[in-house]
């Protein structure tokens, strides 16, 4: 006869097995909420797994990850919790908001490096915030840093509008590298160089490595004033551009070589010093300093003065 007592524990051992086995999960998920509560990481989504096997969490749908003030929205997160790989990638319609500059980054793909504080983001990337609209292929984010944005730049702030290979902004400059080209938002100016540091407090500017300023009056090529150096600045208190290292500027007929040239854009008065040359076609002028008001075409020169005229050849046949 089977004894009775192993029948009586068969409804507890029931109950027992699946709370152990209940029991074995909530252990593997108060470990994986452990780890992401150490690096201050808080996630959510519609539905969620986890493999805690290769501890990894997987969010669909209004998916969302959040450290400190970075807050990262996608249509699904990819989240590797384990030790040695605190790594989250973002698929879809990602959005990267920062409390702390009220930044916003728009891409269609991004992954992040939460340990470090390192993000970035591809697939056409939008940065913007209250002041400034960036666009790029790739934009990096590493705490303390700044922002990198690569290939295919694009800025505006209503100031200027800027393109460019690189951009890298920390704090209150951006620096642009590689073919840069500004153009004035108000005057229509525009600035071609390899290298741009902008002062995004101050609006001041220095444009470095092959200098071309160009300032168009109106229509054609005899209404511009164009001007190239090794380095301008411009200073926005004061509407002035100083340009410094071989310089030349060419406006109507006259052609002028300098050392360096201060120009006040709204005074239309240009003021060059060292070792000038002025030449309108024939006529060569040899100087210290010169001014020139742009408006009325007009020229003082100064310190030094000295005047060549060459005449033209006479025409063949003339006797």
């Amino acid at each position: 006869m089977i004894p009775s007592v192993p029948l009586r524990l068969k409804p507890a051992l029931l109950f027992i097995l699946p709370c152990l086995f209940a029991l074995s999960q909530m252990r593997h998920t108060v470990l994986a909420d452990a780890y992401l509560a150490e690096d201050k990481v808080y996630y959510g989504a519609d539905s969620f797994s986890v493999d805690y096997e290769q501890k990894i969490i997987t969010a669909v749908g209004n998916a969302y990850f959040k450290k400190e003030t970075r807050r990262v929205d996608a249509d699904r997160i990819v989240i590797h919790y384990a030790v040695d790989r605190k790594i989250a990638y973002f698929y879809g319609n990602v959005i990267i908001v920062d409390e702390t500059d009220k930044s916003r980054i728009d891409g269609n793909y991004a992954e992040a490096r939460f340990r470090d504080d390192y993000y970035f983001v591809e697939g056409n990337t939008v940065y913007s915030d209250e002041k400034r609209r960036v666009t790029s292929r790739r934009i990096e984010s590493r705490k303390d840093e700044g922002y990198n944005f690569i290939d295919e730049v694009r800025y505006s702030d209503g100031t200027y509008a800027i393109a460019s290979s690189l951009l890298h902004v920390k704090d209150d400059v951006a620096l642009f590298k590689g073919d840069a080209h500004a153009v004035h938002g108000d005057s229509k100016d525009s600035i071609h160089c390899d290298e741009i540091s902008y002062s995004l407090s101050s609006e001041d500017v220095t444009f470095q490595d092959r200098v071309l300023y160009i300032q168009r009056e109106g229509e054609g090529d005899d209404n511009s004033l164009v001007i190239q150096s090794d380095v301008m600045r411009y200073f926005r208190d004061g509407d002035l551009f100083v340009l410094i290292g071989n310089v030349y500027m060419l406006n109507g007929s006259y052609t002028v070589r300098a050392s360096v040239v201060r120009y006040r854009r709204e005074e239309k008065l240009l003021e060059a010093v060292g070792d000038i040359v002025v030449w309108d076609g024939d006529k060569y002028v040899y100087c210290n300093n010169l001014e020139y008001n742009v408006d009325t075409d007009s020229v003082l020169f100064f310190k030094e003065v000295k005047g060549v005229f060459r005449p033209k050849k006479a025409a063949k046949g003339n006797s």
